[in-house]
């Protein structure tokens, strides 16, 4: 049965030795044939790497001015569009977007500006939800989604000061 992190004692499963396994998703996926990606702005630990036969060089996404440094959602789904176009052997991704981390800043255009830092957290999920919607829309226009297995996860949540903390 799963249960939480914080209740086995390790604070990091990637580096941590009581967590190892024989093969990662990624290397399972890619031993049966699939060619495997991850699209990510994160340095990820060795471990997290495992598998991928493409690893995406970090990039800013231009069409968005101003935007903070991470507002990478639109660029990186870009990027899986890309690898996923074409023919050829089934292919497996992992698309680990980074805008919804503090420090929280209202994407661009938004109006008028987020009162707090709880609107403004608002508002890049509300903007990261578009993102995914808009590329689970190009993926159902080229006719992969019916064939396609989708799974969307979080790698933690943030408390705003809900109980008196910062961060995750």
């Amino acid at each position: 049965a799963a249960r939480p992190l914080s209740d086995t004692g390790a604070s990091n499963p990637v580096v941590d030795d009581r967590y190892a396994v024989d093969a990662t998703a990624a290397e399972r996926f890619r031993a049966a044939g699939y060619r495997t990606a991850v699209f990510t702005v994160l340095d990820f630990h060795p471990f997290s790497r495992r598998g991928y036969s493409h690893l995406n060089a970090y990039w800013h996404d231009p069409s968005i001015p101003n935007a903070k440094r991470d507002f990478t959602t639109v660029a990186l789904a870009r990027g899986v569009l890309d690898f996923l176009s074409g023919d050829g052997p089934p292919r497996f991704v992992m698309l680990h977007v980074a805008d919804i981390h503090a420090p929280y800043r209202a994407p661009p255009g938004v109006h008028p500006r987020p009162a707090s830092e709880v609107d403004a957290y608002l508002a890049v999920v509300a903007h990261v939800d578009a993102q995914l919607g808009v590329f689970l829309g190009v993926l159902r226009e080229r006719g992969v989604l019916d064939r396609t297995v989708v799974v969307v996860t979080a790698d933690h949540g943030e408390e705003l000061r809900a109980r008196g903390r910062e961060g995750h």
